[in-house]
């Protein structure tokens, strides 16, 4: 499974999936923060999206273990909500239920 934090192999993935042109510079900036998820910016243009991926153990003290197929849930939320109020929910553009991403 892809680890979306480590940059070089990100944006491997995103090229070769093709949420983004090969040939144009992105920037990519990591939400600090996140104990459930991570979460990145990258942005390229005058465009941007955030990509999320469930983490398996929370970024907490004590071992806290969670079932990363909830990506999926929330995904399919956002679909549905989308449909309903799309000026007030992000559109999915991409999904990669085997990464989680």
């Amino acid at each position: 499974m892809i680890d979306i934090e480590k940059v070089i192999d990100l944006l491997d993935y995103l090229k070769e999936t093709k949420p983004i042109d090969a040939n144009n510079p992105v920037q990519v900036y990591r939400f600090n923060g996140g104990v459930s998820s991570k979460v990145i910016q990258v942005s390229f243009q005058n465009n941007s999206f955030v990509i999320k991926q469930s983490l398996s153990k929370l970024r907490v003290k004590d071992d806290w273990f969670l079932d990363i197929r909830r990506i999926i849930t929330e995904r399919k939320c956002l679909e549905v909500y989308n449909k309903i109020v799309p000026d007030y929910v992000p559109r999915i553009l991409h999904y990669d239920d085997q990464n989680k991403a």
